[in-house]
């Protein structure tokens, strides 16, 4: 019953992932032709500064709702009621700091922009509580159609008014019209409503788990966002630009196809962690079919990020390049770290997501320091080698806790490492032999198809006769 709600559910949210982070990608694949390098650079800083804040509204509440079996509606309420708190609190800073920031980064229109922008602090904590209930009912349906409508709608508004000549405003506008269409689509069908009662007994229940989530999601947001803080200040918004644009390259085929299966595993291991076999179990299909997807992805940006930027982005963002093929090895290895700490911490242990944050930050520093010295290629090298240290604390971890070690780990995912190193070699005499960017990329997709196929055929993996099943399942 609940493999078969699993997989329901993973098709909703996969199918609303999807079309939200194609849409998102299309969306910013124009607007990238329309505005500037800059843009997207400042936009990046105020983002940074919106998503910090936007952390202490949620306060890991909506991840401690979800674990939790059973959930009353003051325990709904009283989350309700901290979040819109917060909101208020975390709003009045953003707004009196906004001019010492604008003056940080010497640019007085960051100011008018970042109050803006926090506007969205407010919609969130509005909309948090019929989120969280919808994840634990694992009603993936809505939450992907309410993605999907809110993408569409405010990447097509954000397009208009780039191409009328708004500028920066229209990446603002278009933020704060998705928030506002989440808001508007969820509270419509999630028929909840907050009593008048605030349970200082169901603060401190929610409050013990939330605060290592929130102590880690804050760690979270700093190791993912030091970087753009770092190149906005000591490089230019230009070279902030290229850096935000090759992570959308990067983030869009990894830590989204990653969130399709974490979004939904989480409430399934949620309701399996008193079973240990089961959990155990759970997690090594999730890693695997993780790995296996997002690793051909990666693996297939990396060799062809040149032609792809030049022909998608235009040859303004060649400078892009050499960074999205760095980025794309973290790509490779998020999809373990992310699930492997995401399954610990579903268990109660958010001490050690904690923990797993606070080494991430450490790495991260280290990196920008070398950045500092020897330039941003280092610093993101540094990153790199973070991620993989990263890798084998947490399998280590993992190991201690329900018995699975690095070597199981590479056993399990062999089939994705024999299709890593085929392509690879196969990507490199093409790109080798071929200098037209459209010739590279059509003859790459044909030559990676047919590799994975057959390795698929010849190895039998399960992860190639899920997909494969699927697949058959969605055409027949």
């Amino acid at each position: 019953m609940l493999k078969q709600k699993l997989i329901t559910s993973a098709k909703w949210s996969g199918l609303g992932r999807l079309a939200a982070m194609i849409s998102d990608f299309s969306f910013g694949i124009i607007l990238a032709r329309l505005l500037l390098p800059s843009d997207f650079g400042v936009i990046a800083i105020l983002t940074v500064f919106v998503s910090f804040l936007g952390v202490f509204v949620n306060s890991g509440f909506s991840q401690a709702l979800i674990r939790e079996k059973n959930v009353s509606n003051i325990d709904y309420s009283t989350v309700f009621y901290f979040n819109l708190i917060v909101a208020v609190l975390v709003f009045i800073i953003s707004f009196f700091s906004a001019p010492y920031i604008a003056a940080f980064y010497e640019n007085a229109n960051i100011s008018l922009y970042l109050r803006v922008l926090s506007i969205s602090l407010f919609i969130d904590a509005f909309v948090l509580v019929q989120q969280s209930i919808l994840t634990k009912e694992m009603n993936f349906k809505m939450l992907s159609i309410i993605s999907i409508s809110s993408s569409l709608f405010s990447g097509i508004t954000s397009i208009c008014l780039a191409f009328y000549g708004f500028g920066i405003w229209s990446l603002i506008l278009k933020s704060l019209l998705k928030d506002s269409l989440i808001l508007l689509f969820t509270i419509y069908i999630v028929k909840w409503k907050p009593q008048i009662k605030f349970s200082i007994l169901s603060f401190q229940k929610y409050f013990r788990y939330g605060v290592y989530m929130l102590g880690s999601s804050l760690l979270s947001q700093f190791y993912n966002n030091i970087f753009s803080l770092t190149v906005g200040k000591i490089f230019s918004p230009s070279v902030l630009g290229f850096y935000n644009r090759a992570e959308l390259f990067k983030n869009t085929l990894s830590q989204n196809i990653d969130g399709i299966i974490s979004g939904v595993s989480y409430p399934a291991l949620a309701s399996l962690q008193d079973d240990k076999v089961e959990f155990v179990n759970y997690y090594k299909n999730i890693l695997q079919f993780s790995f296996y997807i997002v690793s051909i992805l990666m693996i297939s940006l990396m060799f062809n990020a040149e032609a792809l930027v030049s022909v998608l982005l235009g040859k303004k963002w060649m400078g892009s390049v050499e960074i999205l093929q760095y980025l794309c090895l973290i790509g490779l290895l998020f999809p373990i770290n992310s699930v492997t700490v995401n399954s610990i911490s579903v268990t109660g242990r958010s001490n050690i997501y904690f923990k797993f944050q606070i080494y991430s930050i450490i790495g991260c520093l280290i990196s920008l320091v070398f950045g500092y010295y020897f330039g941003m290629i280092s610093m993101i090298i540094g990153f790199v080698i973070s991620s993989f240290l990263l890798l084998l604390w947490i399998v280590n971890i993992f190991d201690n806790l329900f018995v699975f070690s690095i070597f199981e780990l590479m056993k399990l995912i062999k089939n994705s490492i024999v299709n890593i190193i085929v392509l690879s070699l196969c990507f490199y005499f093409v790109n080798l032999l071929l200098s037209n960017d459209i010739a590279r990329l059509v003859i790459n997709t044909f030559i990676g198809i047919l590799i994975v196929i057959l390795n698929g055929y010849i190895s039998k993996g399960k992860e190639f006769l899920f997909v494969q099943n699927q697949l058959k399942s969605i055409l027949c």
